[in-house]
């Protein structure tokens, strides 16, 4: 069988390579025919020199080993045609463009109410807290000549005799200890009253560690005021 090599594409290779099924091109340049069987003749030193390529539309074809042939390339894909054409836009209907449902509308919700700014107490209400007697370490120690028998009393005073340091969260809780000391186990309201006015007159500096002894006492304070003395 043989065909006409018009608008086809061939690719070079060695006679010796040839194998079963490869569309050659026949001598005349003009048509090409398939190989149904490929045999080599050899030289009279063994060597492979001739191949004979048997076609399958009948006849063999002799061909010197190290001749170049013309072989038929089946492989190329001819994309001339795809490069001309342009591939087609997708267009939109406009009644789909009309129909499209509008985006819902942002709904920002109301700001959160103010809270009340926090606010100390007043001038006059600070005004209301009696001013202790003589310096804090002398408050300190009058608690302790009034209970010279209670151990938790002489240790807490024992360290703030030593200087009472306002910014010191260490300071700030040995008295609200003694005020507590005073109050619950000695019954003592006046003398506990008189220690814990030493914080209650402290403003919130911010540091929540130093602040709870200050709550404490405020607390202490509140409750003994409360009670019928």
């Amino acid at each position: 069988m043989t065909e006409n090599p018009a608008a086809r594409h061939y690719s070079k290779q060695q006679a010796g390579s040839l194998t079963t099924g490869d569309q050659l091109l026949l001598p005349d340049g003009e048509r090409t025919a398939e190989i149904l069987q490929v045999e080599f003749e050899p030289d009279d030193f063994g060597t492979p020199a001739v191949v004979l390529a048997t076609l399958t539309g009948g006849g063999t074809i002799r061909i010197a080993a190290g001749s170049s042939v013309k072989i038929l390339n089946t492989t190329v894909v001819d994309t001339t045609h795809d490069a001309e054409v342009p591939l087609p836009l997708a267009v939109v209907p406009s009644e789909e463009v009309e129909a499209a449902p509008e985006a819902p509308a942002v709904v920002v919700p109301p700001l959160p109410p103010i809270p009340p700014a926090v606010s100390g107490p007043s001038a006059e209400e600070l005004a209301r807290i009696p001013a202790p007697k003589g310096t804090p370490e002398a408050v300190v120690a009058a608690a302790a000549e009034a209970h010279p028998d209670d151990v938790g009393v002489l240790l807490l005073a024992d360290k703030l005799a030593k200087g009472i340091n306002f910014k010191s969260g260490s300071c700030l809780k040995d008295l609200s200890d003694l005020a507590h000391e005073l109050f619950i186990t000695l019954k003592d309201p006046d003398g506990a009253l008189a220690v814990a006015d030493l914080l209650n007159v402290l403003p919130f500096d911010g540091n929540p560690g130093r602040w709870a002894s200050v709550e404490a006492s405020l607390a202490l304070s509140s409750y003994i005021c409360r009670q019928d003395r």
